[in-house]
């Protein structure tokens, strides 16, 4: 009897779960003061070089270096690109760019992490970030102070206050300048001018220091009669130990919070140390002007100057 044998073959097939990739780059711009786009200097001038830094987080087994590509681009729409390649070190990706822009104005800068997606990541879509560089015109130096840092203002080109070398160190390489404060609750008033020169005056690792309260508010100080009817009181002491820092130290920077009334004995000292005075002259038994008023005028005769020139130019 003959035996008829089929073979059956049986084909299994292993269907596998798609794996997300473990690689993931990342660049932010926010907050400014812990962001991994910013430029040095924070406002630069035309014809001034800028360094413009970006520094990616990088998860997970990524090549040693990470392409990026800048687009700078300006307010009337032309625009500027640069690979920029990014090295890799401890979960960092870093590069710098120089760039220098031959005219003022509103220019913005655009990071883009793997332009041609030659990296398999996890999240594609927080690979770019961008940021507003103003221009301003050559040989100006704009400062905007702000007492107290904070990581979402982007603007303030000092910050007053208590830093670690760690803040310093960050704050300096985006360009802004860090002041020691060093008031706490204490008015300026309440020290000598010894006490203020060799206690007071300790930059801390920063370039300068910032005073806060230097003038006569009604409700903050209890002076005298004697103090109130010779116009400046306490601020003398504190006053002249300043001119003696800043004359022993002529590279630090001060920054000075003048608050209520200016007297004549404070504007003489303010005046003393100022390397540029401009006034607005003033009729009448008016003798000064708020911020608010004296800023429309100063801004409305620089403006009105500058017509003329471009006028007068070719």
């Amino acid at each position: 009897m003959r035996r008829n044998r089929m073979w059956v073959t049986i084909l299994l097939a292993t269907v596998l779960p798609t794996v997300a990739s473990a690689v993931d780059l990342s660049v932010s711009a926010e907050q400014y003061a812990t962001g991994g786009l910013f430029a040095t200097p924070l406002i630069p001038g035309e014809d001034q070089e800028v360094t413009i830094t970006v520094r990616a987080t990088v998860e997970g087994p990524a090549p040693p270096s990470i392409p990026c590509r800048l687009t700078i681009t300006a307010a009337g729409g032309e625009a500027w690109q640069q690979d920029l390649p990014l090295a890799l070190h401890e979960g960092q990706a870093s590069g710098e760019h120089k760039w220098t822009p031959a005219d003022n104005g509103e220019y913005r800068v655009l990071a883009a992490l793997d332009p041609g997606n030659e990296i398999d990541e996890s999240d594609e879509a927080n690979n770019d970030a961008s940021i507003v560089l103003p221009v301003v015109l050559p040989g100006r130096k704009p400062h905007f102070p702000w007492f107290a840092a904070r990581d979402y203002l982007r603007w303030p080109t000092i910050w007053a206050g208590s830093f670690d070398h760690a803040q310093i160190e960050q704050w300096v390489e985006r360009g802004v300048m860090p002041l020691s404060w060093r008031w706490g609750n204490n008015y300026p008033s309440e020290f000598g001018e010894d006490d203020f020169y060799e206690h007071y005056v300790d930059f801390g690792g920063t370039p300068g220091i910032a005073v806060d309260e230097c003038g006569y508010y009604p409700d903050t100080l209890s002076l005298h009669e004697t103090e109130r009817d010779s116009g400046i009181g306490q601020f003398v002491p504190c006053l002249r130990g300043m001119q003696r820092a800043n004359k022993d130290n002529p590279d630090a920077f001060f920054l000075l919070w003048q608050a209520g009334t200016l007297y004549p004995e404070q504007a003489a000292m303010y005046r003393d140390a100022c390397d540029l005075l401009v006034s607005i002259p003033i009729r009448g038994a008016i003798g000064s002007l708020n911020v608010a008023v004296a800023g429309a005028l100063v801004l409305y005769h620089v403006a009105r100057s500058r017509r003329a020139e471009s006028s007068d130019g070719p």
